[in-house]
């Protein structure tokens, strides 16, 4: 995949801040293509980090929040944040069961 090479050249040179704690991801994935998996973005990104950071282990994200937009085509991108676990922050606002 394209995306992962890139990023591998983007973030070439970054140091992984959170060493092995917990991390949480926010990931906003443009897609032009309605039909597109949101799922299908989120394990080659997890694998992306692990080669780019030594401490990254994907085990470690304990909470990942998804977005899918639909842009126009050539206009596609993913927007990653990613932040240290804390488990207080997660606010529960619909349960399945």
């Amino acid at each position: 995949m394209n995306y992962q090479n890139d990023l591998r050249d983007e973030m070439k040179g970054v140091v992984w801040p959170f060493s092995s704690n917990p991390v949480s991801f926010k990931i906003i994935a443009g897609f032009s293509n309605k039909a597109s998996d949101l799922d299908n973005v989120i394990k080659p990104l997890f694998d992306t980090y692990q080669g780019i950071f030594e401490e990254f282990n994907d085990n470690k994200v304990y909470y990942a929040e998804l977005h899918k937009k639909i842009v126009s085509k050539g206009k596609e991108y993913i927007t990653v944040e990613v932040k240290e676990f804390k488990n207080d922050k997660i606010n529960r606002t619909n349960t399945m069961g």
